[in-house]
């Protein structure tokens, strides 16, 4: 029931990354707009169309930005989906170990009789 789970799990977080690859390349862009904006009128000496002009392509970032936040849900999936694989990976290694040391003891067991 656990294995089904986690494989519903998967497929699901696998759909959301394969629908939100587009957009996510957006919202680097309007990231790194906002970023530019912001080195930019963080400087001392600048007149003040440079300031306008800044500001209008801050403003764009932080559209392009609001406009892409589902990609949230896209880097939350991909957490996921990690998450679940290395779980199920451990969960499976230390199952073949409990399994090795069981087959162990009764391998001495059976032949100190």
């Amino acid at each position: 029931m656990k294995l089904l789970l986690v494989i519903i799990i998967g497929l699901i977080a696998i759909s959301i990354i394969a629908s939100l690859v587009g957009p996510l390349i957006a919202l680097a862009i309007g990231g790194t707009l906002i970023y530019y904006a912001f080195k930019n009128l963080s400087k001392r000496n600048i007149s003040v169309l440079s300031i306008i002009w800044w500001v209008i392509v801050g403003l764009i970032g932080i559209t392009i930005a609001v406009h892409t936040l589902p990609n949230i849900l896209f880097i939350l999936a991909i957490v996921a989906v990690v998450f679940f694989v290395s779980r199920r990976n451990s969960n499976n290694q230390a199952s073949m170990n409990k399994d090795a040391r069981c087959y162990e003891a009764q391998w001495h067991e059976i032949t100190n009789r």
